[in-house]
């Protein structure tokens, strides 16, 4: 973090709240939640693809418009 506040829940761990020069390390694949708890900035760091599957509540997979609100036409 180089800004602000934001927590990130993680599933089977406790949350983790990350302020200006904390950080997280997250495995591929793992099921989390990232949101700014206040205005935030975050730098970036991966030695992989970094892909983003976003899910609903009940863990099913939306799009990322769905996620963002954005309304769709299907």
């Amino acid at each position: 973090m180089t800004k602000g506040t934001a927590r990130a829940d993680m599933k089977d761990e406790a949350p983790v709240v990350l302020r200006p020069k904390s950080f997280l390390s997250v495995p591929p694949k793992h099921v989390m939640s990232f949101r700014c708890v206040t205005e935030c900035e975050l730098l970036l760091h991966s030695d992989g693809p970094f892909i983003i599957h976003y899910v609903d509540t009940s863990g099913n997979e939306i799009s990322a418009a769905q996620a963002f609100g954005k309304k769709t036409n299907k």
